[in-house]
């Protein structure tokens, strides 16, 4: 995505890095929040979620779980077209928002 470098820091901080620290031994969880949200099941990572977001624009939400040696990680995937349809600055706020809807709906399922 071009000038995605620039915001890569701040995209991490605000989606990528609150999914990992949520989900964290409870990544069965992501899953049941994104059927819950019209999302499917993917064969990405350990565990991931695809979502329709938009019209035309689909993201994937992936988990890899950690062990003793290596810390969990995860991604916000956006499908090719994206760059279609929106600037980079925008993909970051809309990685952003699912990331908000989502645990709004984890905090839901946890009490």
């Amino acid at each position: 995505m071009d000038g995605g470098m620039l915001y890569d820091g701040v995209f991490r901080a605000r989606s990528v890095n609150r999914i990992i620290l949520a989900f964290n031994g409870r990544e069965e969880v992501l899953e049941k929040i994104g059927a819950f949200l019209g999302g499917v099941s993917d064969t990405l990572g350990d565990v991931s979620i695809k979502l329709n977001v938009l019209p035309n624009i689909d993201i994937a939400v992936v988990l890899w779980k950690g062990d003793e040696e290596i810390p969990p990680d995860g991604n916000i995937l956006f499908d090719d077209a994206v760059t279609d349809y929106l600037p980079t600055e925008d993909c970051a706020v809309l990685a952003e928002s699912v990331t908000t809807r989502i645990m709004h709906f984890l905090r839901q399922y946890t009490s």
